[in-house]
Parts: structure tokens; sequence; C-alpha cells
């Protein structure tokens, strides 16, 4: 949601650095390596056990040997190479999944200890997870954007029945993405801009399969839209297109889904025609980041806080090359920012950033911007307000970090 050239980028505001490049466990740990966190400590993100800011990293020591990690702006999650699933952070919303509703954890707590996990994913506050044996577990709150649309809460982890064995979830507040073994997709949640791909608006509570489409490998969620990417390497997209996030524009849609000459929504799954040979996928609030196979990022849809690398902070409409940086073997995208690393182990960062040194580069840019500090790290990503870091040991990094 499981190899690093198909890495599923789901939709996160804030989000977790991982060591290595797999997106899945049985890709293998990465031995005698931890995580590292350092930034703003918003409802205690960095796991740290204070809610002190921090411009030196600080090892999680629960956490030994990542094979994914990701988070929202107030919560993080971890996964083990021996399948146990950490979170902290936020709780207002039970998404911590510990049976009470606290207001906070600002040290990692294990959830669902009794079941190897393999999969997981955090929409703020709304988190999943797929065990080994394929069912998905949600918990938390999806938040409600209309008065039609129905509520979930739960405080503890429940099982969704009704689906095929799955590999691959992303949430977002609004709604989830599942990927079964077979390649299927299958949503849940709200639908109002019709991020369910079932052709309706109404939502949910229980997971659909979404009809017409190919063999899925992998899928990410944005605020309201719904990004696919398919084996050979096409990406499909539904819901929401108010800043260009699906990346269709003026293809032929039902007058009535058009916002005078733009489409303002897409019901069912559609084809991005202008992309191909894409690998990984990544998507932000209101805009997606795609990988080819030759190292070189697409971007498209929102481009406000500098998101899309464009070197400007206009939206674009359609995909459009990410042209100062190539040779690019991660991406990662969350609420208004984009990272990448190279295949030279340097790490880039651009969009928005609630940054600690207010004075440097300013919390907004449109191009890739190089951050030198994290020397011996192999992954890197980030939130609106921190960073966190995989590595095997701290004096590999360079601290103070002055953060953009």
């Amino acid at each position: 949601m499981e190899s690093h050239s198909n890495l599923r980028l789901s939709s996160i505001i804030s989000i977790i650095l991982f060591f290595g490049c797999s997106d899945d466990v049985s890709n293998g740990p990465f031995f005698d390596t931890a995580v590292w966190s350092l930034g703003k400590n918003q409802a205690g993100v960095l796991g740290d056990g204070t809610e002190r800011d921090s411009e030196s990293s600080s090892q999680l020591d629960l956490i030994r040997n990542p094979v994914r990690l990701e988070a929202s702006s107030v919560n993080s999650m971890a996964l083990t190479s021996d399948g146990k699933l950490f979170v902290w952070g936020d709780n207002s919303y039970g998404q911590l999944g510990t049976g009470q509703l606290t207001s906070r954890s600002t040290s990692p707590v294990q959830i669902l200890s009794d079941f190897f996990v393999k999969a997981m994913s955090s929409g703020g506050s709304l988190s999943a997870a797929i065990t080994i044996d394929g069912k998905v577990w949600l918990w938390g709150t999806l938040q409600k954007k209309t008065d039609k649309d129905e509520e979930f809460k739960e405080l503890r982890p429940v099982v969704m029945g009704g689906l095929p064995i799955m590999k691959d979830i992303a949430c977002g507040k609004n709604h989830c993405l599942a990927v079964s073994a077979s390649g299927e997709v299958w949503s849940w949640g709200n639908n109002a801009s019709g991020q369910l791909g079932d052709g309706a608006q109404s939502g949910s509570m229980a997971f659909k399969k979404v009809a017409n489409l190919p063999f899925i490998s992998h899928v990410a969620v944005g605020s309201d839209h719904s990004v696919a990417l398919a084996d050979n390497g096409e990406i499909f997209v539904w819901g929401s297109n108010e800043f260009g996030q699906l990346g269709i524009s003026n293809i032929h849609f039902r007058p009535e889904l058009f916002i005078g000459d733009q489409i303002k929504m897409v019901l069912e799954p559609t084809k991005v025609p202008w992309l191909e040979n894409i690998v990984t996928i990544a998507a932000g609030s209101y805009h997606n980041l795609g990988l080819r196979n030759d190292g070189e990022i697409m971007a498209w849809g929102r481009g406000g806080s500098g998101q899309l690398g464009s070197s400007s902070f206009d939206t674009m409409w359609r995909p459009r090359k990410v042209s100062s940086i190539s040779n690019v073997t991660l991406i990662y995208a969350y609420g208004e920012g984009s990272v990448a690393m190279t295949n030279y182990g340097e790490f880039y960062s651009w969009g928005y950033y609630n940054s600690l040194s207010k004075s440097y580069l300013g919390n907004r840019r449109s191009s890739p911007t190089r951050i030198p500090c994290f020397k011996g790290a192999v992954s890197i990503a980030r939130g609106d307000n921190h960073y966190l870091v995989a590595n095997g040991k701290k004096s590999d990094l360079t601290s103070p970090c002055f953060l953009y």
C-alpha cells in the first residue's frame, strides 16, 4: 500500500521515514536499525516521551528493524520485521486503538499484539492495518464532511468482514482503499466527491469492490480523491478534481460534473492519459506524484505551497515532470509537500514545512531543496511539523539540523 519499486505512498499530512527501500514485510528487515525523530512535537508525534520540539534527533528505543512507517500530522505508526505495530501521538478520535479516548501518547504503544501485522495506514483520525491472514482492521473515527455522511467510531481495532485476502491499504480522513491479493480494489467510507469509485456519491460502511480496473498493485488516497497504480505502470484516478489532482483535464464526462471547462469530480476509475511506466505513486491532500522507471518524477494537482516542484506556485491540471531532480528511487507526499531520495543517497524536499528555524528558507519551497544534514540515512520522510529518519546510529546524523 510490495517492493520499493512499487512503493505505496498513502495520503498523509505528516509522514515518517523508514529504513530501507521496502514497503513489504516479506522483503526482509534492515537489521540493527532504529527510527530517529526531530522537529516540532505537536501531540507527541516525535515519540520521544516528551512534547518538546527538538532540532536534535532522538532515538525511539522500542522500535527495532522497521520495515514500514508512516504518520499523519498528529500521529505516527511503525511496523517492524517481526510484525509488531506501534502507534503514538494524538488520540482525540481513538486513532491509537488502545480502547481509551486519552488525549495522546508521547511514546510508542503496541497494538494488535496477538497478530502479525503486514501492512498499515494512518489517515489522521482513522487508522488501519492488515494482518498476515489478509484481514483488514480499522479503528478511530471516520470524519463526516456532510450531514449525509455516515460515521464510524471504534476505540479498538475491529475486523471488516466480507473481504477477500488483502495485501495493501491506504486511508485518509474520509475514506479508505484496499487492494486484494488478486489485484482488485475495494473502497469504504464517505463518498461526497465520488472517491469510492462506484459511480455514485453515497458513502458505505462496508467495503465495496471498485469495477473497471485492471490488476492493481498499489493505491493512495488524498483528502477526497483516489489513485491506483496498475501492474503495467498505468495510473487510474477518481474522486474530487477541484485542484486538478486527477490530472485528466479536457476528458469528456457528464456536463453536471464540470465547473466551467474543468472537471470537478469523477465518479468512476479513469486512466490518466499522459502517464506510463510508473513504478511508484504518492498522494498528498490535493496533489500527486508518480515516479517513472527512468527515475523521473511526474507531479500534478494543487501547487499553492510549491508541492509540485515546478519552481512556481501554480496548480497543474496535467502531469508535468519535476525538472530539477533526477535518478530518484523514492517519493513521498503529504498534505502540501513532497520528498524524494536519489540513487546517490541525497534527500530533497519541497512544498510546505512548519520549520523550527523560521528564518531558514521560509516555509514554502517551489523547487526540490537538498537536505544536507541527514548524513548516512538511507530514506527520509517529513510532515508539516517534523522529520523522522531511520538509521543505525546517531553519529551518522548531523545535529542540530536546520530543517526546511
